[in-house]
């Protein structure tokens, strides 16, 4: 899968990020891994992710939004507003899983040692 490209899997550009992967990963075999996670996994098989300072906040949305709909995937609501209120608790909820929230900014290359500059 990774060798024939993401266009073979839809995507519109040429660039694996490690949240498109994952997502690969979950609809092809069930499995879900955090980003952190798959880079280690992707080293064992020789695999760099490598994504341009630029692409970061990008994947860090990909990654967020990857999340939630998987989370969101067999759930059924009746109007936009219970929609809303499930999204909206779901987001909350990450916030709360260091973990998960560390898988999504693994590998942007960003300081966040100072938080405040």
């Amino acid at each position: 899968m990774l060798d024939a490209g993401p266009a073979a899997c839809g995507y519109a550009d040429q660039c694996w990020t490690l949240a498109r992967i994952s997502d690969q990963v979950w609809r092809r075999f069930g499995v879900e891994y955090t980003l952190a996670g798959m880079d280690v996994l992707l080293h064992r098989i020789g695999w760099t992710v490598q994504v341009p300072a630029r692409r970061a906040a990008e994947r860090d949305e990909e990654a967020v939004w990857s999340n939630l709909k998987r989370s969101l995937a067999n759930l059924a609501k009746h109007n936009i507003g219970q929609l809303i209120a499930l999204v909206k608790t779901r987001l909350r909820r990450m916030q709360y899983r260091p973990g998960l929230l560390n898988g999504f900014l693994a590998k942007t290359g960003l300081d966040l040692s100072n938080p405040h500059h």
